[in-house]
């Protein structure tokens, strides 16, 4: 009864992914196993987003690392309306024309602050999604290690991810351009394709259930790390999470 369960939840998926991914019933699967950091459109290695070039010398390595910690910075503490280049300039403690040899405004640091913290979430992603791959490790486990790893990664740069809130994003035009809105759907079909195939994964339209959790953690990591009341305790929070996640997908 399991398996023929598990045969009907990915039919489904797999005609939810051919019509979503414009693809007929003859073509590969590929999109499925698309990388996730191929499809947040920059992966280590790569020129990211938004900057004019890629740094070639250790100083100007050096110079580039600090004006993106000093972007974080200014717009954790300014927002996007209040961040200016010439502040990021003044707090990485380089010449505004040195910035602009490599960032042509506001915009551009924000691009690439968001792609190179995309990168960095899809390795904590694709880590979950290996564990999860294997129907033996219990959903418990795989949930639980996942936010325990997300909650571990947005600690180890808390300006960052304050700078990439949602209300920082909402305003910059470098949010939700077509680019990103195809890496998010990537991803949904990868997770959706993994949760099709789990026998503790109650039924539903998987890649609904993934943009869902999707939103659901990244929303809740980030209230987890900066906003939680200093009168509650975050271990007990954070396991609530996992137990809302785990109710929200088990049979």
């Amino acid at each position: 009864m399991v398996q023929g369960s598990n045969k009907e939840k990915t039919n489904y998926f797999n005609k939810k992914q051919a019509n979503r991914a414009g693809q007929g019933s003859g073509q590969s699967d590929r999109s499925t196993r698309i990388s996730v950091q191929g499809a947040a459109g920059w992966s280590p290695g790569q020129k990211p987003p938004g900057i004019r070039k890629q740094p070639s010398q250790q100083r100007s390595k050096e110079m580039v690392a600090a004006v993106l910690e000093a972007a974080a910075d200014i717009f954790a503490k300014l927002g996007y309306a209040g961040a200016t280049t010439n502040k990021i300039a003044e707090r990485a403690g380089v010449s505004v024309g040195s910035l602009y040899q490599y960032f042509p405004n506001k915009d551009s640091l924000l691009a690439c602050l968001m792609a190179k913290h995309h990168a960095e979430v899809h390795q904590v992603i694709d880590k979950a999604l290996e564990r999860l791959s294997d129907p033996t490790v219990p959903l418990d486990h795989g949930v639980r290690g996942f936010l325990t790893d997300l909650v571990a990664l947005h600690e180890a740069n808390p300006a960052l991810t304050k700078a990439l809130s949602a209300e920082v994003l909402r305003a910059s035009p470098t949010v939700n351009t077509p680019d990103q809105l195809k890496g998010d759907l990537a991803l949904a079909l990868q997770v959706g394709s993994l949760l099709a195939a789990r026998p503790d994964v109650r039924q539903g339209d998987v890649i609904a259930m993934a943009a869902v959790l999707g939103q659901t953690t990244t929303q809740l990591t980030r209230w987890l790390v900066h906003d939680v009341p200093p009168t509650m305790d975050r271990a007990t929070l954070q396991e609530e999470v996992v137990q809302l996640l785990l109710r929200y997908l088990e049979k």
